[in-house]
């Protein structure tokens, strides 16, 4: 259907668009009469052609979406148009890179700083956080002042909790350090403080886990860019308001433990941080995140976030016995047998050998006045290694 309607709409269409509804078209056929058509050079999975191929079809047909996006003021058509960016979004990069090049992102954005579209602003900032995952979004973004008209809207109190959530949404997105170039963006460094103390004020009032999520996501990541961000949240007391959250249905999944406790391991590193995260039962907190088990959950992504989970809890801890003080305390506390099962056994941390050595390093940061920690740990990874887990 794509082809054909590349052909239909485009006057003069090059050749190897006409080739491809020639192909599409014997496929079709095959599909509908199998008996009739034999096997033939043409018949080839559609994955076999050329990214090349599609890339000018596909721009010219979102181009059409981009200018319904300009030009309609109706919510179904406006709603159809943005379901639709959405959808070829999630088809992969390669769709995202071509949405932000045909003026995607600005068309978006554009929705958003319209007060008469306010009925399209979820959708339209739902389908940002959807193609930017890759860095032509990025650049767009930036050009186009996305990150201060984020901002913006993120700090006005006077809109509604459900479209902060979502530009909480594109903020983590944005933000990921997964991403290339994230750390370029320097309105988002500008703007760190307004940005980090809505985040934090969006956190702390929501009463959705998602938007709890997408929040405290977005601070996750916002932490590994500059450690100016873990100084402002210290300030803000962001530790007390997430450490108290874990306790609550809000922060109950796994992803959104992931999501706190890397804030607490980014924080703990920054030697003005380490005192509030301390004072705010950040050690108990840790040490109840390594007793999660991966052989809890069932899916392979809930599974993953569990490793995770375990792996910043240890390095938090780690960072946290350079203190004499804290050893002790963990010495003292039910934390040695948790570290001991996780180095002896391999099902305890799914045979993620990140989590053994975090919780390893926790040996090398203890004085020798605690060396009851060092022994057990060095026996427990010495057994590993030479008795058979049943």
């Amino acid at each position: 259907m794509l082809i054909h309607e590349c052909n239909e709409t485009m006057p003069n269409a090059p050749t190897y668009i006409l080739e491809l509804k020639g192909i599409s078209v014997l496929q079709q056929n095959q599909i509908r009469n199998p008996s009739r058509i034999p096997v033939n050079p043409f018949d080839i999975p559609w994955t076999s052609f050329p990214v090349e191929w599609l890339i000018y079809p596909m721009g010219h047909l979102t181009q059409k979406i981009i200018i319904t996006l300009d030009e309609a003021n109706e919510p179904p058509t406006l709603a159809t148009a943005m379901r639709t960016i959405v959808t070829l979004g999630l088809e992969g990069e390669h769709m995202c890179y071509i949405i932000a090049r045909e003026g995607g992102v600005r068309a978006l954005l554009e929705i958003c700083r319209t007060e008469s579209l306010e009925f399209a602003h979820c959708q339209a900032l739902r389908a940002l956080a959807t193609i930017s995952c890759v860095a032509e979004s990025l650049f767009e973004i930036e050009k186009e002042g996305g990150v201060e008209t984020l901002i913006e809207i993120l700090c006005d109190t006077t809109v509604g909790e459900k479209v902060r959530g979502e530009v909480a949404g594109v903020i983590a997105q944005i933000t990921s350090p997964c991403l290339e170039n994230y750390q370029q963006m320097s309105d988002l460094v500008d703007n760190m403080e307004d940005l980090l103390r809505s985040l934090l004020g969006l956190a702390s009032t929501t009463e959705s886990y998602e938007i709890f999520l997408l929040s405290s996501a977005a601070i996750a990541n916002i932490t590994f860019m500059d450690s100016l961000g873990c100084e402002i949240l210290a300030q803000y007391e962001a530790p007390r308001i997430l450490i108290k959250a874990c306790s609550t249905p809000i922060a109950n999944s796994v992803f959104a433990k992931d999501q706190v406790v890397t804030v607490l391991a980014n924080m703990v590193a920054v030697d003005m941080c380490r005192p509030c995260i301390i004072n705010n039962n950040g050690i108990s907190l840790c040490l109840e995140l390594l007793s999660i088990c991966p052989a809890d959950y069932k899916s392979a992504s809930e599974i993953s976030a569990c490793e995770r989970v375990q792996q910043k809890a240890a390095i938090a801890l780690t960072r946290m016995c350079r203190e004499e003080e804290i050893g002790k305390i963990i010495c003292t506390s039910e934390g040695i047998p948790r570290l001991v099962q996780l180095c002896r056994y391999a099902k305890e941390r799914n045979n993620s050998e990140a989590v053994l050595v975090a919780c390893l390093t926790i040996n090398d940061r203890q004085h020798e006045k605690y060396q009851r920690l060092k022994s057990a740990i060095c026996k427990a990874s010495f057994m590993s290694t030479t008795i058979k887990e049943r």
